[in-house]
This record gives structure tokens, sequence and C-alpha cells, in this order.
């Protein structure tokens, strides 16, 4: 899977200690990892 990132999309993914993993994650299952990792969102 290819994915383009602004330089702004990659600041915010460094700050917040996402990975592109976590991306493709969400991109091919729908679902977040906390969703993923049985936590509930609130």
């Amino acid at each position: 899977m290819r994915l383009i990132f602004r330089s702004h999309a990659i600041k915010r993914m460094f700050e917040r200690n996402i990975t592109l993993e976590n991306i493709q994650h969400v991109l091919v299952t729908g679902k977040s990892i906390r969703e993923s990792q049985g936590h509930t969102l609130s």
C-alpha cells in the first residue's frame, strides 16, 4: 500500500507516536488500534 503524507501530518504522527503500521492497520481493518485491543472509545 502506497501512502502519501503531507509534512504537517508527519509532524503530528511523530508528536503522537503514530507509526506507519498503525495507519495501515486502521486503513485495512477499519478499526483503531484501541478498538482492536479491546479498549472502548469514550
